[in-house]
């Protein structure tokens, strides 16, 4: 498929592959999903990329992005009176 290496019909994106930060920018800042949470993000890349640390690559690059740390929602109980 014109050079491209496909792993179970996934892009395969090498260790050294100087695109895979715009991959990962691309895939969570998109348009219709605006900075996704992990789950969704790491979904949207596992359809249609493979490369060996996916999730830590994706956690770390998630843990770095400004806006999603300002609107990313706890799940913890509230806490009680004080």
């Amino acid at each position: 498929m014109g050079g491209v290496l496909l792993y179970k019909r996934r892009i395969y994106i090498s260790k050294e592959c100087p695109f895979k930060g715009f991959i990962m920018q691309f895939i969570h800042n998109s348009p219709t999903i605006s900075h996704a949470r992990y789950e969704r993000t790491l979904r949207r890349a596992k359809n249609n990329f493979f490369f060996v640390g996916m999730k830590t690559n994706i956690k770390n690059y998630m843990m770095q992005c400004d806006i999603y740390q300002r609107e990313k929602v706890e799940n913890t109980r509230p806490s009680g009176l004080l």
